[in-house]
């Protein structure tokens, strides 16, 4: 009888990237820094930018840029009973595969 490679009790979502937009944002200090947003694409959700991990733009956010994704581009994000769904990763078409249940565990040992 064989066993499961990693049992888990949670999931791993595969979100596809449309786009980024790069934009300027200040810090508590209103140091000035750059952030690229992804723009998440969601069977549930349509396509937007996700406000759940914080990316979503806020007021006196300045919009530098906008830019598409390459195609075959992912987000990867994993359930956690305490913070919702939390990215873990970005995945692209030809890059070599990442064991993402193994990510996942190690970022939830590590909250």
């Amino acid at each position: 009888m064989s066993e499961e490679k990693y049992p888990v009790d949670f999931e791993i979502y595969r979100d596809a990237v449309i786009g980024y937009v790069v934009v300027e944002r200040r810090d508590e200090h209103a140091n000035r820094y750059v952030e690229t947003v992804p723009i998440v694409g969601s069977w549930e959700d349509g396509y937007s930018m996700d406000s759940e991990d914080g990316c979503d733009l806020n007021e006196g956010d300045k919009t530098i840029a906008a830019f598409p994704a390459p195609p075959g581009t992912y987000l990867i994000s994993t359930d956690d009973h305490n913070r919702g769904i939390v990215p873990i990763g970005t995945e692209y078409l030809g890059a070599t595969p990442t064991d993402w249940v193994m990510v996942a565990k190690e970022k939830r040992e590590s909250w």
